[in-house]
This record gives C-alpha cells, structure tokens and sequence, in this order.
C-alpha cells in the first residue's frame, strides 16, 4: 500500500510540474510588460515639447522728430509723462531663451556655495516699474552709505534721450515700457548718466567700463558694493546695435538688467535683483559671460565720502 501512494504521489507531483511551469513564466511575462509599460510613461513625459520664447521685440527706426538728442533734467511734462503710474507687469519680464534655466534654477543648479567669504549687507528695494531697474539699483547702492531720495528724484536728474543714446540719458518713451524691448520701444540708461545724476544729488558716484571679476573682489574686500549692467537672470542675450539720431552706434541687449554685487565666495557671487527685491547666487561663468555683453559696465561709490 505505501508503495501505490509513492506511485500515485510522484504521478501527482509530475502532473502540476507544467502547471508550475506555467505559473512562473506568466509571473516572468507580466513583470516585464510593467517594466516596459513604467518605461513608455517615463519616456512620453520627458518627450513633452518645450514652450516655445515669446518673440523680442527689434530695433526700428526712430519715431521721434529732434533736430538733437536731448540730455539732461527733462521738462516737468516730460517726466510727468514718463513716470505716469502703471502697475508692474510682474508676468512680463520672461527670459528670451525659455530653453535655459530660469534665475532660481540656475541658483540651485551652482554648486552650494563654499563658506562665504564676504557678503555685504546692502538694502534691497523692490522695482516698481517695468524699466526703472538702473534707478531701483542705484538708489539701493546711495542707501547703503546713508544717501536717501527716491528713484523719481535720480530719473529727473539723470534726464532722457530722445535720440536713442542710453549714455546720454533714458531710452524709451516711459519708464512703463514693455520689459525686453529695444529702442524706440523702451530700453534703459547705461552706467555713466546714472553716475552723474548721482552726482547732481551729492553722491560721488563713478562710471566704468571694461572691468573684470578681480576688480569686484577689490571692491567688494574695501566694503563697496557694485552696481552692473548685464541681462535678465543672466542668461544669454544676442547683442544688437542701432544708430541714434547723433549717428553713434550704440550697443545693446534683450532685457538688459541691472544688479548689485554684493558678495561672493569660491563658487561664484550674489546679486540683488530689483525685480522683486531678490537676492541669489549665481556661478562665476554665468556673471562674466552676461556681463561682458555690455562692456563689463559698472558703477561704484566713493565710501570715504559718505555722510
């Protein structure tokens, strides 16, 4: 009798063998159709297509009639025309190549900043309007050594250029242009107007050109923050050139932007951007590439001759 349940026992176990079988390559099956179903999801997300940059706006000729570009304190008419309150368009200033990192993704994306070596503590003002970043800039920068006036009062001394010239004066037909645009679209004002409408306020304020990054260090060790003219979040910008009605080339950028360099460390410096009174990190390449596009312009404060 044990002998016929051993028989009856080993048919049984070679009757479920294929049914085992079976069973363990349907477990094999399935699992490699959710690999392969996991991966085609994974790969239809990456494969979303980008959103496409918003068009920047281009050069044309000049729409105003002057016999001579006009520097200097604008007539009341004309500042009250140019400052007329407008609500900043905060949706408006997007970078032209949507492809790179936005400002706060290039932040993250440097690598963690070493133990700083000098950060200065400088007041950060938020931009009001949509062209007033060198004016938000520069009176950010007199704060820090006890000079205090309103931005208004800096764009009234430091005067327009109808002809185009942003080293004569601000560019644009108000300081409520669209961000981004080129002349006679609005634009901005370049470093040495900004110095001596500065110094028409009692502000020894200079003018440069042409620096380099062991300059900002220099600067940054004496305690003197610096004001530079580069782009939007850093990011590239194609350079263009127009002639104003003085026929002088001026050169220029997409959303050209100002910041105040306020420190650094191995891995590279910190800005205060004015649109919306921020400050980050961005690495050393970043800075003197976006910088050099406007002639590595700056300005700075004499510190012995703060109030």
């Amino acid at each position: 009798m044990n002998r016929s349940m051993t028989t009856r026992w080993q048919k049984l176990r070679r009757t479920e063998r294929p049914f085992f079988l079976a069973g363990l390559i349907w477990l094999c099956v399935s699992a490699v159709v959710l690999l392969l179903a996991w991966a085609a999801l994974r790969w239809a997300a990456d494969a979303q297509p980008e959103e496409q940059p918003l068009p920047v706006a281009q050069p044309v000729a000049s729409q105003w009639e002057a016999d001579a570009p006009f520097a200097g304190t604008p007539s009341e008419e004309l500042v009250a025309g140019m400052l007329q309150a407008a609500p900043l368009d905060k949706e408006a200033l997007i970078p032209a190549a949507q492809s790179l990192p936005s400002p706060d993704e290039l932040a993250i994306l440097s690598a963690p900043p070493s133990p700083l070596q000098i950060l200065l503590d400088v007041p950060r003002g938020r931009q009001e309007r949509n062209l007033n970043c060198e004016f938000r800039s520069a009176t950010d920068l007199a704060s820090y050594y006890g000079w205090t006036f309103a931005w208004e009062q800096l764009f009234e001394v430091v005067g327009v250029d109808s002809g185009g010239d942003p080293n004569l004066g601000f560019v644009g037909s108000s300081i409520n242009d669209p961000v981004g645009g080129l002349y006679p679209a609005g634009y901005g004002v370049y470093a040495e107007p900004i110095a001596r409408g500065l110094r028409q306020l009692g502000v020894p304020a200079l003018a440069h050109s042409a620096k380099d990054v062991a300059w900002i260090k220099e600067q940054l060790a004496s305690g003197r923050p610096v004001m530079i003219w580069a782009t939007y979040g850093l990011q590239p910008q194609q350079v263009v050139e127009w002639q104003s009605a003085a026929g002088v080339t001026v050169r220029a950028v997409p959303y050209e932007h100002t910041f105040l360099v306020v420190g650094y460390d191995q891995q590279g410096v910190w800005l205060d951007d004015p649109w919306g009174a921020v400050q980050r990190h961005y690495p050393w390449s970043a800075l003197t590439a976006s910088w050099a596009l406007l002639g590595n312009m700056a300005v700075t404060i004499d510190a012995d001759s703060a109030p």
